[in-house]
């Protein structure tokens, strides 16, 4: 879970992480299923985050870690969403389990999730979205590794967006392939010149799925009949939509419209939108469950 607490000016990412996101777990998810609860974030941030979150919830086994160890300060991104992108993929360095959730501040749960949850048939769920949507990140990480597009597109089916189950040693075979690829340890600077002087705007999903592809493993680990992780997610607002009794629809509907999936999400950078506010509604609906 990449976390800095000034990701963008209008709001305060921890606080919406333990306002909503944490919240929800407490209702949601039982503790003693999580080997570890992994925070990655900025020297800075390291402490205040660590106070507060072992504070309110000293019932998760929280593991904070200086996203240095990861990412080398001297690397320098243009966008901290990239970064977090990496952090994703990285993080298989330091778990130690098999597999691993990745998160986001935004995401949070609209009914109670169990280890047993995150399989269907002995496979993992994941987080689906149609071959054809995001085609610029799918064809920028098939360039970079070297896989024909065309078989993107002949799938049902795709790697979505946070949150998805990662498979640890995949991370890891991903990240020595990137190595290899760019002839040098560093892949992480060979990564990002691409994005910047070749317009190659890769996810960390995409390389991932796409490296499965070409491994011929993605139904080795990953069911394509159960529920998704995420579903009824909210990437923008109108004005209208921001008025309080629209929003408060909409959150309600993200805990009805629930009987396929886990996740749900408003996302956090949409302007104009009360953060408090809608931590509140968040609330109303827990209570309710």
């Amino acid at each position: 879970m990449p976390l800095k607490i000034n990701a963008h000016n209008d709001y305060d990412e921890l606080s919406r992480f333990s306002e909503i996101q944490m919240k929800s777990f407490k209702n949601f998810l039982d503790p003693s299923i999580l080997k570890e609860f992994i925070v990655i974030t900025p020297p800075n941030d390291l402490e205040v985050v660590r106070k507060k979150l072992t504070s309110e919830y000293p019932e998760f086994p929280f593991n904070f870690v200086d996203e240095n160890i990861l990412i080398p300060e001297k690397i320098l991104f243009d966008s901290g969403w990239r970064k977090q992108m990496l952090l994703k993929i990285l993080a298989a360095n330091i778990v130690s389990t098999p597999f691993y959730l990745t998160l986001d501040s935004d995401v949070y749960l609209t009914k109670i999730l169990k280890e047993s949850d995150l399989f269907f048939e002995e496979k993992l769920i994941f987080s689906r979205n149609p071959a054809d949507v995001h085609q610029g990140w799918w064809k920028a990480s098939c360039k970079i590794l070297d896989f024909d597009y065309s078989k993107i597109l002949e799938q049902n089916s795709i790697m979505g967006v946070t949150p998805e189950i990662l498979v640890t040693n995949v991370c890891l075979q991903l990240q020595a392939e990137l190595r290899l690829i760019a002839n040098s340890p560093d892949f992480i600077t060979w990564l990002l010149d691409k994005v910047s002087t070749e317009k190659l705007k890769w996810t960390e999903y995409s390389l991932y799925w796409v490296f499965l592809l070409r491994q011929k493993k993605v139904k080795e680990y990953y069911s394509f009949k159960g529920p998704h992780l995420l579903a009824n997610a909210i990437w923008k607002l109108d004005d209208n939509d921001l008025r309080k009794n629209t929003l408060n629809e909409l959150v309600e509907r993200n805990f009805k419209n629930n009987k396929n999936s886990f996740f749900s999400l408003i996302q956090s950078n949409i302007p104009g939108l009360d953060q408090s506010y809608l931590a509140q509604l968040v609330l109303r609906q827990l209570e309710q469950c």
